[in-house]
């Protein structure tokens, strides 16, 4: 077998042994971001207060949590029901008491 043959048998061999140990890893710490995720969200749809949502871009949404899933919370603002995406949303809390609508 030539030495170049024999890097690459070598190299795919180390990813696939890394794939098989690191991969579950990362699957856990996943699991439990997700779930402290969804504890706060749920939290927030049974409570039923007025959030302040910062999304990545700066704006700031004031509304309360309707729905949640994977990817995206459904918002209602002003009865109004708007769909964001997770990875869109930087912060979300309590809204003050002067923010209420």
């Amino acid at each position: 077998m030539k030495n170049s043959c024999k890097k690459i048998l070598v190299f795919t061999s180390v990813v696939a042994v890394l794939w098989f140990v690191v991969a579950p890893v990362a699957g856990a710490v996943d699991n439990k971001s997700k779930n402290v995720e969804n504890d706060f969200l749920f939290q927030l749809l049974k409570e039923g207060q007025t959030m302040s949502i910062e999304l990545v871009s700066g704006k700031e949404l004031l509304g309360r949590v309707k729905r949640f899933g994977d990817f995206v919370v459904v918002i209602e603002i002003e009865g109004i029901e708007l769909l964001v995406y997770k990875h869109a949303i930087a912060t979300i809390k309590p809204a003050s008491r002067s923010d209420e609508p």
